[in-house]
């Protein structure tokens, strides 16, 4: 698992692409935006968000927190987490 974060740190410091960063990883990209991606792995039953700190999405996902019995947001299983090692992320 650390040579994972240390190649993926690598990756982000050197060429910020979110799409090759999680194919070259495994997972298959479904959908990408300005500044984001977000990617299926084949042998997990979920999908993930990968974008940058300066991106406005994690109050999006705070919004989506505070408001759980709201029917037209989404659900997520799990809530923003930060890349290991890296504050720009």
């Amino acid at each position: 698992m650390k040579i994972q974060e240390l190649v993926l740190r690598h990756d982000l410091e050197t060429n910020y692409d979110p799409r090759n960063i999680l194919v070259k990883h495994g997972w298959k990209v479904i959908g990408s935006g300005l500044g984001g991606a977000v990617a299926q792995h084949p042998n997990r039953p979920y999908v993930i968000k990968l974008y940058r700190n300066s991106s406005r999405y994690s109050q999006f996902v705070e919004f989506v927190q505070n408001h759980q019995p709201n029917p037209y947001l989404p659900r997520f299983n799990r809530y923003v987490r930060n890349l290991p090692g890296d504050g720009r992320m």
